[in-house]
This record gives structure tokens, C-alpha cells and sequence, in this order.
């Protein structure tokens, strides 16, 4: 039994790391991984939240987003600020980010953080006109 504390801190440094072979491995082989795991040490974000703020390529994070996406990630989980993964991919403003979460049925975009404010708050707080049109 493989402890999931452990495997999801890996997971992290991983990703952190920009080893997104060994992201997608650690995800795809291991049943232990919980792909919601919220880190106590970054305001409870999770990977989804974590992806908005690292430098990929765009393959490596289609192909990344594939592989958590198919572990069916709740999409609405807040961080300690309320924010939601969505609200996060608009203040990193990563459109295509965006876009994949709106697609996705579980995305609730109408989801408010601690100060009242949405993902579209954030679309236009960031100038961003593609995903506030």
C-alpha cells in the first residue's frame, strides 16, 4: 500500500519540477493518487489549480490535463480563498485553459470566492476579452 500523502507530495514536486512524463506516470499508475488532494500548503489548491501557475508548453498541458481529466476531478472545489480551478485559470489568464473548463458538464462557472467574486470577475479584471465574450 503506497501512502497517499506521500504519492500526492510527489505528484507535486513533480509537476513543480516540470516532469510531466512523471506526472502523467504517477497518475495513470497509481490508484492511491487522489486527483482532488487539496495541499495544506498552498492554500489548499489542487493540481487543476496548480497547472495555472506553471510554464508548459501547450502539448504537455493537453496532454497532462487529458490524464487528470480522466480520473474525473470535481472541478469546484475551492481553495481557502473560495477560488475554483476556473477562477484560477482566469486570473492566469490561460485561455485555452478556460475554454477545456467551460466544455467540461461539471464546470459550475456561476461559483463565488470569499469576496464575491467569479471566474468572469477575474475574465475581466484580467482584460481578458476572449473569455469574458
Amino acid at each position: 500500500m503506497v501512502d497517499s500523502e506521500l504519492l500526492n507530495q510527489q505528484l507535486r514536486d513533480e509537476l513543480y519540477n516540470g516532469n510531466v512524463d512523471h506526472v502523467i506516470n504517477i497518475i495513470n499508475e497509481n490508484d492511491d493518487v487522489d486527483i482532488n488532494f487539496r495541499d495544506v500548503t498552498h492554500d489548499q489548491q489542487t493540481i487543476l489549480m496548480h497547472l495555472c501557475y506553471i510554464e508548459l508548453d501547450t502539448s504537455s498541458l493537453l496532454v497532462l490535463l487529458e490524464a487528470i481529466f480522466n480520473r474525473e476531478p470535481d472541478v469546484n472545489v475551492p481553495d481557502t480563498l473560495g477560488r475554483t480551478v476556473l477562477m484560477h485559470a482566469c486570473i492566469a489568464n490561460i485561455p485555452m485553459y478556460v475554454e477545456g473548463l467551460l466544455q467540461y458538464s461539471q464546470t459550475d462557472a456561476t461559483c463565488v470566492d470569499c469576496d464575491g467574486n467569479s471566474a468572469l470577475t477575474y475574465a475581466v479584471r484580467n482584460c481578458d476579452v476572449y473569455t469574458v465574450s
